[in-house]
Order: structure tokens, then C-alpha cells, then sequence
């Protein structure tokens, strides 16, 4: 179970299972927001930011440029979180994806890096994945082990994929 604490700034976060401290309110950046948005919401506090590699919905590159021209915020104040396309389950697929959004958050590593759904739906893929969740998810394992992401997890996954990946995993979701 996760605990919550205040930190000096009076920002609430949450303990994850692995030690990480996570806000417990951030920025969601569906929706294609930008970077002026993006700078108000830092000039007002926020420091997790929630993005993906859905460019039908989202924009790292907008949240990268406005973290490099954002004054007096330092990247250790930050908690970045991704989650990978389902067009790039596979292992391979997923490590080739992983810093693809690194370079767009103009970043060496991620807070927490996710699932952002167990399958391809409707027009979501052109073309069916290499591989499956599963296989990403030994992925996750790899870039959370290399220490290019603090913490791993999913999201959109019902509770029977959840218990699925609670049986496979080396190393448990932390979010």
C-alpha cells in the first residue's frame, strides 16, 4: 500500500513500492496541449507531468521544449511520465521506442514509464505489433534494471490482464 507524505513545498506525494515519491496531482497532456500551457502549468507548481507516445493525443515534444525553456526548474524536481504505444509491444519494438521519447522530453530518463494499453483497438495501429504485452512488459523490466526509469507500470488493463502480469513479472508494477 502506498503511503503519502508532504513534502517542504506542501506538494502531497505518494510512496510507491519501490521508495519513489510521485506528486500526488500532476499535469495531464492529452488533448495535444503546448508548450505555453505547459509553462503556465510549471509557473503554477506542477511537477508530474502525464504524457505518451500517442501522437493521436499527445505531444512530447511540446512538454520537452517548454522543460528546456522553463526557468528555475530543475529536472530532479520533476516526475515525467510516459507510456508506450501499443503499436511497439514487443520487447524489441519497446526498447526501440523508449528513447524516442526520451529525445523528445529532451531527458536521460523517466520517472515512470507504462503500458498504455495491453492491445491494439479500432484504427489505434496500422498495422497489428510485433510482439504483445507481454513481452513489452520484459522490456519495462530491462529500462527499470538499467536505471532509465525510476518506477514501471500499466494502464487500461482489466483485472484479469493484471493478475496475467502479477504472475509474470520479475519486477511488480509500481503504478
Amino acid at each position: 500500500v502506498p503511503s503519502s507524505s508532504s513534502s517542504d513545498t506542501g506538494n502531497r506525494t505518494v510512496t510507491l513500492s519501490n521508495g519513489v515519491e510521485m506528486p500526488t496531482v500532476g499535469f495531464g497532456c492529452a488533448g495535444y496541449v503546448r508548450k505555453p500551457a505547459l509553462l503556465e502549468a510549471l509557473a503554477a507548481g506542477y511537477r508530474l507531468f502525464d504524457t505518451a507516445q500517442a501522437t493521436e493525443w499527445y505531444l512530447e515534444d511540446e512538454l520537452g521544449a517548454a522543460l528546456a525553456e522553463a526557468p528555475h526548474v530543475n529536472r530532479s524536481e520533476l516526475f515525467l511520465t510516459s507510456k508506450l504505444h501499443p503499436r511497439d509491444l514487443g520487447e524489441q519494438p519497446t526498447l526501440d521506442a523508449f528513447p524516442r521519447s526520451l529525445a523528445r522530453l529532451r531527458t536521460t530518463y523517466l520517472d515512470a514509464f507504462l503500458l498504455h494499453y495491453p492491445r491494439c483497438f479500432g484504427s489505434l495501429c496500422a498495422k497489428e505489433p510485433e510482439g504483445d504485452w507481454r513481452a513489452a512488459w520484459g522490456a519495462l523490466e530491462t529500462l527499470y534494471v538499467r536505471g532509465q526509469v525510476r518506477a514501471i507500470g500499466v494502464s487500461n488493463f482489466a483485472p484479469f490482464e493484471l493478475q496475467q502480469l502479477l504472475d509474470i513479472a520479475s519486477v511488480k508494477p509500481h503504478i
